[in-house]
Parts: C-alpha cells; structure tokens; sequence
C-alpha cells in the first residue's frame, strides 16, 4: 500500500471495533474499493470527464476543492 495516506492505510485494512460490531473483516475496505472504486472515478466515468455528459464536479467536489462532500474520519 504505497503513497497512501495513513487514513487510507487504515480504511483499506480496517480492523476497528465498530467494523468489527457490524461483521466486516479486515478486508472491507479493500473489496469495497476494487469492485466498485473511488467516488472520483465513478463520478468521472457516469458525468464526468470520462462521460458524454462532461459535467464538472462543482458542488459535488470535495469540501477542501470548494464543494460540500466531506467524510468524517474512519479511526
């Protein structure tokens, strides 16, 4: 898991005791990510760059690129 933030490292090999609580193992995370991937690359696939539609992210961007998504932390 090289270049990932902390942060990342942890939600791809989560072993919390709140995903423990809920049933997940360890490799949640990372099922997650590889069967349907990161919000930006489905974003870019259905309405973005990568799409007929090319819409921008705008509002819908992260809130540290000015949009309103923001996701509390995982530990």
């Amino acid at each position: 898991m090289k270049n990932l933030s902390l942060e990342q490292q942890i939600f791809l090999n989560s072993v919390s005791e709140l995903a423990w609580k809920l049933g997940l193992d360890s490799q949640w995370g990372i099922r997650i990510a590889s069967t349907v991937g990161s919000y930006h690359t489905i974003f870019q696939k259905n309405f973005g760059n990568e799409s007929i539609i090319q819409l921008p992210r705008g509002m819908n961007a992260l809130w540290i690129n000015g949009g309103l998504l923001y996701s509390p932390p995982f530990i």
